[in-house]
């Protein structure tokens, strides 16, 4: 409940200072496009050098770097927090394509987690190519198929946050699960297999705009 009530707080003075910040941009665009317009009033009127205007001319450069500065930064903050959602949602495929393929049976005992995207599954679609699924492997990628497709469907919402590419990639991940879960040979279950870890490794390759 702290936690809670700690997340809501963070939240609302972040928004303050987002929406000040807002306010402060908005009255320094209105002063901006208002300058050219001042500037050739005053020069029929009067000298520019006893009047304000280079002084607002000045704070209008320094607003728009500072415009420039801050949209940059919103930036690369939407795009870490875009990472750190696709980083989240591939963890979660790969923990569990992991715990399938894996030949010993505590394979998630003790498993440590990287801070970035893990390497593709390249090792293990030329491992299938050659050997083939084994029927213990076979049996346990289409258990853990059953368990997690509710789950991955529950996770399109966070695809969809990222954007229409990411959403497309994730909606073949959760189809070709499916596909894996009902198949009932070992022939078909390696070949889905192979089909769903190339699904995740052009879902590791997308990039944000």
């Amino acid at each position: 409940m702290d936690s809670e009530i700690t997340k809501n707080t963070t939240g609302k003075s972040v928004s303050f200072w987002k929406g000040l910040v807002l306010t402060y941009l908005i009255f320094l665009a209105i002063f901006f496009a208002a300058t050219p317009f001042l500037t050739f009033l005053l020069y029929w009127e009067t000298d520019l050098s006893t009047t304000m205007l280079p002084e607002l001319i000045g704070f209008c450069l320094q607003g728009a770097f500072l415009v420039l500065i801050f949209g940059l930064y919103e930036r690369r903050s939407a795009i870490n927090a875009k990472n750190n959602q696709k980083f989240a949602l591939r963890m979660f495929v790969s923990s569990f394509l992991h715990r399938s393929l894996s030949q010993s049976d505590n394979s998630g005992s003790g498993e440590s987690y990287p801070s970035s995207l893990p390497n593709p599954f390249e090792k293990e679609i030329n491992l299938i190519q050659q050997e083939g699924l084994t029927d213990r492997q076979a049996k346990r990628l289409r258990t853990l198929a059953r368990l997690e497709t509710p789950s991955l469907a529950s996770l399109s919402a966070v695809a969809a946050g990222l954007d229409y590419a990411h959403l497309e990639a994730w909606n073949t991940i959760l189809n070709d699960l499916r596909r894996l879960r009902d198949s009932t040979t070992l022939e078909d279950t390696s070949r889905l297999t192979l089909a769903l870890l190339g699904s995740v490794n052009r879902f590791d390759a997308l990039a944000f705009s």
